[in-house]
């Protein structure tokens, strides 16, 4: 059994009264009590189940307490059932609908110890058993899913052609399956039967074109691939005016296209002068432009103008429901080595030049000094940039520093978000920023930069600002205050911050401006 930053409920029960019978525990040994650890077998393969469950006198099948209130059910109930084994469970709610019911319950210790003495002392439970393996080969196998998933399948199908005579279809560019931000934003569509199409590197709009909707649309994100990839000026060109073909070809299909500015201009580019120009001429021709926050067409006046007419206001939305969130803070400073009394800051995501990691160590190194207690984390991939590798160097050098210079799993985000007390984002430059809606989404205050659109979702109950303006050494100022973000008081309105940007709502904003898009291009909508 895994443990999921949680003791199991039977690991607690069986704490309660020490088992006087042979026991078995197989899983990873993370934090189980020691007085069960000699009956620790270590993880064992998938694949090796169905002989381990044919071996069990009994298997003892316990569900999260936090999972328990949904009526949810452990694969492992149908496996082990299925391999004609003796099961028990904590497990009642939903059983019903399973055709389960029958399956033995415990809630608590005696309840389990009975359970399971009655079992070993005769009290065969073989013929209950070979009814409940019945059930699993007539209602619970992949092939039966299957079939009830096609059949839902359908059923939607139906449905969506109730409300379109064909479904949307997305046409969308970068394709950054690694970020789940644009399928935030898409989720309402999605839930009307919408199809993400990713557009290629060649920037071919024939598949968009011939899709058989009228209810088509391009939704461009990141511009840095555009251009990104070239190797040379001639290279360079020859992107600009192929993607700009891109877009006059759609017009001229009646396709409209929505652009979301995510920055001024992409943080590492070979020449600022012709994103810039690219960046106008899509500002020119897209249908609608979605910023995250009023300020965004001063931001960027600079550099291009974006017409009044076309932008919306969207925010960034929040990760709440995106990322596994069941580690505790004590769980997950175990896992990483934290002292529970550390107070420890976290940086967490691409490690890039303008998001002032360098900054970050001098402010750090300076503070350790002083607060001797503080930790710092630093986790995510580093991108290709000068000053990387003395970056590197110096995070995995210090010994108060926790470096996890990697790509970090979507699984493991709540670990270091839920060991750390604040996220600290020391941007030189920002405009939007994820990492502190994902910051806000695990209830965790932030110290910023207060740049860009940060201000208009920021305040000081959730978090410090800081400004650059004032020297190098504000960043370390706003640190030493960084002791008082550890009230509860700032956790909970960080994370009201994020209920208040659900990616839900984002995504209907999102199917507002499609049906608006559409509207303007005269194609009926529902």
């Amino acid at each position: 059994q895994n443990h999921w930053g949680t003791e199991r409920v039977a690991h607690q029960l069986l704490r309660e009264r020490q088992p006087d019978f042979p026991l078995s525990l197989f899983g990873q040994d993370r934090g189980i009590d020691h007085s069960l650890s000699r009956h620790v077998r270590g993880p064992i393969s998938f694949f090796a189940l169905p002989s381990l469950y044919n071996q069990a006198a009994i298997v003892v099948d316990d569900l999260l307490a936090q999972n328990a209130p949904f009526g949810n059910t452990n694969s492992r109930l149908f496996e082990a059932l299925a391999c004609g084994a003796v099961t028990l469970t904590n497990q009642t709610l939903g059983r019903d609908a399973l055709g389960l019911q029958a399956v033995p319950a415990y809630r608590n210790a005696s309840e389990l110890f009975d359970l399971i003495h009655a079992e070993l002392d005769g009290a065969d439970l073989r013929s209950t058993v070979k009814a409940l393996h019945a059930t699993i080969l007539e209602r619970h196998t992949y092939e039966y899913r299957a079939a009830e998933f096609i059949a839902h399948l359908d059923d939607t199908a139906s449905q969506t052609r109730a409300r379109r005579s064909a479904p949307t279809v997305i046409g969308f560019f970068p394709d950054y399956r690694d970020n789940p931000y644009q399928e935030m934003m898409w989720a309402q569509l999605r839930d009307e039967g919408a199809i993400p199409v990713g557009v290629d590197d060649g920037f071919d709009a024939v598949p968009l074109v011939k899709a058989l909707s009228d209810h088509r649309l391009f939704h461009l994100s990141w511009t840095a691939p555009i251009l990104g990839p070239a190797r040379t000026e001639a290279d360079r060109l020859a992107r600009y005016r192929r993607f700009l073909s891109l877009l006059d070809t759609l017009d001229t299909a009646r396709i409209p296209s929505i652009w979301t500015v995510h920055n001024v201009l992409p943080h590492e580019c070979a020449d600022p002068s012709m994103e810039r120009s690219l960046r106008q001429e899509i500002a020119d021709r897209v249908d609608l432009i979605h910023v995250m926050c009023e300020r965004t067409a001063s931001e960027v006046s600079a550099d291009y103008q974006l017409p009044a007419g076309k932008v919306r206001v969207v925010p960034h939305p929040s990760y709440i429901d995106v990322y596994p969130n069941l580690i505790d803070q004590d769980t997950a400073r175990y896992e990483l080595g934290l002292h529970p009394d550390e107070m420890t800051y976290l940086f967490f995501g691409q490690v890039r030049d303008y998001k002032g990691v360098d900054l970050l160590l001098d402010s750090f190194e300076r503070l350790h000094r002083h607060r001797p207690r503080s930790r710092l984390i630093i986790a995510g991939q580093p991108g290709r940039f000068p000053g990387r590798p003395e970056i590197e160097q110096r995070a995995r050098a210090h010994p108060a520093i926790i470096s996890h210079l990697h790509s970090i799993g979507d699984a493991d985000v709540q670990l270091y978000m839920n060991a750390a007390d604040v996220v600290v984002l020391p941007y030189r430059q920002v405009l939007n920023s994820g990492a502190m809606m994902l910051a806000f989404s695990f209830a965790r205050p932030v110290i910023t930069a207060a740049a860009g659109c940060i201000p208009e979702t920021f305040d000081d109950t959730t978090g410090i600002t800081f400004s650059w303006d004032d020297g190098e050494a504000a960043l370390y100022r706003t640190m030493l205050e960084g002791e008082r973000l550890r009230d509860e008081g700032y956790r909970h309105a960080a994370y009201r911050a994020a209920g208040r940007h659900h990616y839900r709502e984002a995504s209907r904003a999102f199917a507002e401006l499609a049906e608006e898009a559409w509207a303007q291009r005269g194609i009926a909508t529902t």
